[in-house]
């Protein structure tokens, strides 16, 4: 990611250097292709770390209340 990149929370990747190193260590693209499905880097950026996720499906995130 580019200094560019750090504006936002949460980035949305398509492609990204995560997904291909996993498409290159694991058989990520011969299960998109055999169950239909394509998966996404979402990205979240916080505070102190970053938190990668790769899915098929978009994350549920849900505010927590703060007592």
């Amino acid at each position: 990611m580019s200094d560019s990149d750090t504006e936002l929370a949460y980035r949305i990747y398509q492609q990204s250097d995560l997904l291909t190193y996993l498409e290159n260590r694991t058989n990520l693209k011969e299960r998109e292709s055999q169950e239909e499905i394509s998966y996404q880097h979402f990205s979240f950026s916080c505070m102190e770390h970053q938190v990668d996720v790769i899915s098929s499906e978009a994350p549920v995130i849900q505010l927590l209340g703060t007592n």
